[in-house]
């Protein structure tokens, strides 16, 4: 390769890339093998050095200066169609939207120093915008054998506050650690005594960190290249192996049956002498830990946080409470309490424990939102905390008004907007037991405690510190619980 000719060769190259990303990268699916295209861009130019070397005669020194800017040429080649097409041909180049976000998810990425995701997309809307392995364990009759656990742990948060009552409670840790304790029995039997010792197990920082790279919506090609990177994930892998331990854990421990969630999924798994070690189990347990606690917990915080904010609400609760409990009362009690399940509606709407939304994919014909046709094949997502806001679908739409949930409908303009636990055949497996906890925690506390702000607490920490991985990390909320007075 003569010097002369390295214009025409990098020319060349920069065609290449266009070339590669016109016929190759920008059909089908390439995300899961960021590190493998790495490795044989890194082994092609190795492989053209030593040939230059050995067979051209190049010094080690310019042969791998010529292929590095070669490569350069490559890659300005590919990123350069890939711009283009973005800016210009894409199907989704004329959805409104902020400028940068037309590069792709990388741009958005940089925008979520703060893991604010959620109230950046509702910001986005306002300015741009007009299983059945799993079935047994989430069937009526699971439920049932589930309830009293739930009650346990419940009795035991009352309990808790009942030694504190009249004193500053940071309810957000609380209500982690019940959602953790709750977790942990119903997933897979076991105990780890949060509530009994008033203490954060280390697994819950180990989830916030393990889910903190998800916050940062960071392409998915590029999560992966990050996740082989030694150290930089650190986080992640010690919250996957800690999952892969917990059903090693109940593996050993227990029979392969009911009792537990795990106990019905292990069912699958009757003729698998170890089946702890099917990442499709430990995936499963992933998403056990996330969505049993997490959401349950981050619900329970924002709900507190509404009725200590309107104590009205409180006595309306309670008032259609009492008529409904006797000494043994069950959730079934409850179940159709109209204002406690819209207190619960009004919670889920206006935070969402999962408020970016999940991706979903458009079917190969594409579809129509209104007037509007998406294109197949494209990836989006349904922000809930932007779209539980919008004036569009709710009349009074930052209000937190649980009537409009039963007696006035007229303040829901689209009904079907509201799915915090998503819809379809891919919907929260779990929502009726996640609502048991839900309804059953929040009328003990309440028919026993009155609930208000400790001095000097608003609201501001949790709702600005709140940091969102998928779903939230919320920020502290002081709460006071004092014996009923009505």
């Amino acid at each position: 390769m003569a010097v002369e000719h390295l214009p025409t060769h990098a020319l060349l190259a920069v065609a290449a890339g266009i070339a590669s990303h016109v016929f190759y990268f920008r059909i089908g699916e390439h995300h899961m093998y960021g590190v493998r295209y790495a490795q044989a861009l890194l082994a092609t130019c190795i492989g053209s050095t030593i040939y230059l070397t050995n067979a051209v005669g190049y010094s080690l020194p310019s042969a791998a200066r010529t292929v590095g800017a070669l490569a350069v040429c490559w890659l300005v080649g590919v990123y350069s169609s890939l711009i283009v097409y973005r800016l210009f041909l894409h199907p989704l180049r004329k959805f409104p939207g902020p400028f940068g976000a037309r590069f792709g998810m990388l741009w958005f990425t940089t925008q979520l120093g703060k893991l604010d995701g959620y109230y950046q997309i509702h910001e986005f809307h306002k300015k741009y915008g007009k299983r059945r392995v799993w079935a047994p364990a989430f069937s009526d009759k699971a439920l049932r054998e589930y309830e009293p656990t739930v009650q346990e742990f419940n009795d035991k948060l009352v309990s808790r506050i009942g030694e504190n009552q009249g004193k500053p409670m940071n309810m957000a840790d609380w209500f982690a650690l019940y959602g953790f304790d709750v977790m942990g029995r119903l997933a897979f039997g076991k105990d780890y005594h949060m509530l009994d010792n008033g203490k954060r197990h280390w697994a819950i920082d180990l989830m916030t960190e393990g889910m903190l790279l998800s916050g940062f919506r960071i392409p998915t090609w590029m999560f992966r290249v990050l996740l082989d990177i030694p150290g930089l994930a650190a986080g992640y892998h010690k919250f996957l192996k800690f999952c892969a331990d917990e059903v090693k854990w109940r593996v050993e421990n227990a029979e392969k049956s009911g009792k537990d969630i795990t106990g019905w999924l292990l069912k699958a798994y009757t003729n698998e002498k170890h089946p702890e070690a099917d990442p499709m189990l430990q995936g499963d347990a992933r998403l056990i830990i996330v969505a049993g606690s997490d959401t349950t917990s981050a619900t329970l915080t924002y709900l507190f946080y509404e009725l200590a904010k309107d104590p009205n609400q409180v006595e309306k609760l309670r008032e259609e409470l009492k008529p409904l409990v006797h000494e043994a009362w069950t959730d079934k009690d409850i179940a159709n309490a109209p204002h406690l399940n819209g207190a619960i509606n009004e919670t889920l709407r206006l935070h969402p424990p999962v408020p970016s939304g999940i991706y979903r994919r458009t079917p190969p014909e594409g579809t129509h939102v209104g007037d509007v046709y998406i294109p197949g094949d494209t990836t989006l997502f349904t922000p809930q905390f932007a779209m539980g806001r919008d004036e569009d679908i709710y009349a009074a739409a930052d209000s937190f008004v649980p009537e409009r949930w039963y007696s006035k409908p007229e303040m829901i303009k689209h009904p079907d907007a509201f799915a915090p636990f998503s819809m379809g055949p891919f919907n929260c497996i779990g929502r009726n037991l996640a609502r048991m906890e839900l309804r059953t925690l929040t009328a003990q506390l309440l028919l026993k405690y009155d609930v208000k702000f400790a001095d000097g607490e608003d609201g501001t920490r949790l709702l600005t510190k709140t940091k969102d991985h998928f779903t939230l990390t919320v920020g502290q909320l002081d709460l006071v619980f004092t014996p009923a007075t009505s």
